[in-house]
């Protein structure tokens, strides 16, 4: 923290205040080093359990692996109604709702 003191004399001495400037500057830069590979190994942890889902749909789901536009549909609505829901409970309500608009498409809406 700084002082009542140290506040003055950095907004009043220039040198002060540069040296503010510069051990502020250094002290994100070293945060952001330490940061970084963080950042790196969970994006990393992210993607390869995104992609873990995306395969156990298409394998758990393989009549819908050329409906793409479907399952959008089908996610987006899922997305938009339940934005609290992890991503499992997300990719099985897709996969239903998904199978039953293929469902409705075959018997055009008919319901038979």
């Amino acid at each position: 923290m700084i002082t009542k003191e140290k506040h003055e004399q950095i907004i009043t001495d220039v040198d002060s205040f540069n040296q503010f400037v510069s051990d502020l500057t250094e002290t994100i830069m070293q945060r952001v080093i330490v940061e970084i590979p963080l950042m790196v190994v969970y994006h990393i942890k992210e993607v390869q359990k995104n992609e873990k889902l995306r395969k156990d749909f298409f394998s758990e789901n393989p009549s819908l692996k050329n409906n793409p536009e479907i399952i959008t549909q089908a996610l987006n609505s899922i997305i938009t109604q339940h934005p609290d829901w992890d991503r499992e409970k997300v990719y099985k309500e897709t996969a239903i709702k998904a199978n039953q608009l293929i469902e409705m498409e075959k018997t055009n809406g008919q319901g038979f």
